[in-house]
């Protein structure tokens, strides 16, 4: 019986007793991840390797695995990725309480049904479908989840149309300056909400024209810099003149720079007020691919945007913009939105 299992991160070890005889299995992999990884799915063989999976009617419904898969493997995610995951199993577990499921097996296709009455999206199903039989390959489980994958509604972002551009951008110059510098940012540079809502001044520079968005930042986990456009710089220019190095670009105190960053979706939904008192469709990340719109019909070459947009191929940023035509060659300072 094995009992006592210790892990001693320093040493690259596991220790355990197998009918107290002390044992310790040595990891190597030179990627400390890799490394964690390895170690923890150790010590899930070493607590469950024994069990018989499919004839253990507390395991019927499968939701012990996907419990433990979520928490093992949750250091090597993005807390946004770990948070989408538990999500999925905690609707997976509501489901099995609801039903009075929790020791039993499930039917895959009722299990859908409820899915589908929770207004969940095709896309979102596929994915909901696709962790779990992720999770019955690591278990090395029996699949239960024997469902077609959904036909999924793929539409082109929409971009702004120009009159509505141009009474915004004014509208936002005149009316909320930080919230104008924010959409400026998207529409030039093709940064996401969520990353620019955690630059700080110093990620800034004004002297090379670029923004760099680092590792902890990034979308991609990767540090990446983009281009200002000359436009662009002048009006960071201004908004940054007061600001100090450590500062937040956008910070909800005083509506500039600050010492913390803006709350989480918070510009999202002070863009969203302005659009429906204008009565005004589309959202705040409409900005993102009005830019790229705009500057593919100025000239600026595809590839140059799908560096600033830092998309990893052409097919990715095709999809993007998949409704509409490409044009000829320019450069990004040729592009001027005041």
């Amino acid at each position: 019986m094995i009992t006592k299992i210790k892990i001693n991160k320093k040493q690259n070890y596991v220790e355990y007793y197998d009918d107290d005889k002390r044992h310790r299995k040595f990891f190597t992999r030179t990627k400390p991840a890799e490394r964690e990884r390895e170690m923890n799915q150790f010590i899930s063989s070493l607590k469950y390797g024994n069990e018989d999976k499919k004839g253990n009617s507390e395991n019927d419904s499968y939701l012990p695995y996907f419990e433990r898969y979520i928490e093992i493997n949750r250091n090597q995610w993005r807390l946004k990725t770990f948070q989408t995951y538990q999500s999925k199993v905690k609707i997976y577990s509501d489901y099995l309480k609801e039903h009075k499921l929790m020791s039993s097996p499930v039917t895959s296709k009722l299990f859908l049904e409820y899915l589908l009455k929770l207004g969940r999206t095709n896309a979102y199903i596929n994915g909901f479908f696709e962790l779990f039989r992720q999770i019955c390959k690591y278990e090395k489980i029996e699949d239960i989840f024997d469902v077609k994958k959904l036909r999924e509604k793929k539409l082109p972002y929409t971009p702004f149309p120009e009159k509505v551009k141009e009474y915004l951008i004014g509208y936002l110059r005149e009316n909320d300056f930080q919230l104008y510098v924010s959409a400026l940012m998207m529409y030039y540079c093709y940064i996401r909400p969520e990353e620019f809502r955690n630059l700080k001044a110093k990620n800034v520079d004004l002297a090379a024209k670029t923004i760099t968005i680092p590792g902890n930042v990034s979308k991609n986990d990767k540090t990446q810099i983009v281009t200002i456009p000359q436009t662009y710089l002048e009006i960071l220019n201004q908004y940054l003149k007061n600001a100090n190095p450590d500062d937040y670009i956008f910070c909800s105190k005083g509506g500039s720079t600050g010492p913390y960053p803006y709350k989480k979706d918070g510009m999202n939904v002070r863009h969203n007020k302005i659009l429906r008192a204008k009565e005004i469709d589309g959202t705040y990340y409409n900005w993102k691919p009005t830019g790229m719109i705009d500057a593919l019909k100025s000239g600026v070459p595809i590839q140059d945007i799908q560096l600033q947009a830092r998309h990893h191929s052409l097919d990715q940023l095709k999809s993007y913009l998949s409704a509409y035509t490409l044009i000829q060659n320019t450069s990004f300072d040729s592009l001027t939105l005041k």
